[in-house]
């Protein structure tokens, strides 16, 4: 699924649809790449064995109507210090 095509300057960023989905529950951390990479951005998912057809369903769900909502968005979201996904 992509989210934001490279090149594309909008009011959503992975870090925007991270926060968005994880106020649903889910933690789907963006990763800066190395440095020879730097300008890209990705997400990755991981799920355990146990993960149900449901469970599956209801984050596909969250998925795809993050990126709606922040479409609707008049402005971009506040960016300042979000450049890590998460800190231990």
């Amino acid at each position: 699924m992509r989210f934001l095509q490279q090149g594309e300057a909008r009011n959503r960023t992975l870090y925007d649809l991270q926060d968005r989905v994880r106020i649903q529950g889910w933690l789907v951390p963006a990763s800066l790449m190395p440095d020879d990479l730097a300008d890209l951005t990705v997400q990755r998912i991981g799920v355990r064995d146990r993960l149900t057809m449901d469970l599956a369903s209801d984050l596909l769900d969250d998925l795809r109507d993050a990126p709606q909502y922040l479409e609707r968005l008049t402005a971009p979201m506040p960016d300042a210090g979000r450049r890590s996904a998460f800190h231990r």
